[in-house]
């Protein structure tokens, strides 16, 4: 079964284009899929043959490419919480790593929650922690280990422990109503990991 009809490919930086409301009953389920720090030129559907991500070009290859994107700033909460607004972060305030997304603000979630969708992120970096604001709207907000009192002091986990937690959510909600979910991965940012084993996810 496919649980996605149609999905635009998404790295961050990037802008997002956002779906309203349907009268159909059949509406889609909606994957926001963000990789901190990638570059498009480490992206085989971008251009780059020599780097092998067989998972992302045939997402690109079924979907959407966006060839022109801009971020509107190159930090991780910051630009996150652009795509999620739709707003610059002057707009917004939140223009640092400790900024908050202020109440007032409609986010994504927000929008599709009312739109009735179920709604749930799953997180892999501290930087994007509830306290700053971007869980408005979600259901759900999965930060794995991290959420953890004894784990506050890590910064990041790794995209499989991130990914397991999704599918395991899709699976059990596949046959309930529609959901928009944010899949966050960090591991790009870090020089810890090769490239080899990111690009097994990708």
């Amino acid at each position: 079964m496919r649980y996605f009809t149609r999905l635009g490919l998404l790295l961050i930086p990037a802008m997002v284009l956002i779906s309203g409301c349907s009268k159909n009953k059949d509406r889609p389920n909606i994957l926001l899929f963000t990789l901190d720090t990638l570059r498009s030129d480490a992206v085989g559907c971008y251009g780059n043959a020599q780097i092998k991500t067989p998972n992302l070009d045939k997402l690109a290859h079924e979907g959407v490419i966006f060839q022109d994107a801009m971020c509107q700033i190159p930090a991780t909460l910051t630009s996150h919480t652009a795509i999620m607004t739709g707003r610059n972060p002057k707009t917004t305030g939140v223009r640092f790593r400790t900024g908050h997304v202020p109440a007032f603000e409609e986010t994504l979630a927000e929008r599709f929650k009312s739109c009735g969708y179920q709604t749930a992120a799953f997180i892999s970096s501290s930087v994007l922690a509830p306290e700053y604001g971007l869980n408005q709207g979600f259901d759900q907000y999965e930060m794995g280990r991290l959420a953890k009192q004894e784990e506050k002091s890590s910064f990041e986990r790794k995209a499989q422990e991130t990914i397991d937690q999704a599918i395991s959510y899709i699976t059990k909600n596949k046959n309930n109503k529609p959901f928009f979910i944010w899949v966050h991965l960090y591991d790009p940012h870090s020089a810890l990991l090769s490239a080899s084993a990111l690009f097994d996810y990708v």
